[in-house]
């Protein structure tokens, strides 16, 4: 969950960067890696869940209280 709000953040706020400073430049029709983008909001999330799931462990040792 927080590195899909991280992702998304991050991709709006580096669209806004970027189309700021591409109408300070004034070129028009720069290319836009779509797949290196989809792999960075939506790789990046999904491994880091995933290696989160493999990681965690799946049933805690239960320990009996005393006293």
């Amino acid at each position: 969950m927080i590195g899909c709000l991280g992702a998304g953040v991050g991709l709006l706020l580096g669209s806004a960067v970027g189309a700021s400073l591409l109408q300070l430049v004034g070129t028009a029709g720069t290319p836009v890696p779509w797949a290196g983008l989809a792999v960075v909001v939506v790789g990046v999330p999904l491994l880091s869940a995933a290696v989160g799931w493999l990681v965690t462990p799946t049933r805690l040792a239960l320990t009996r209280r005393t006293g």
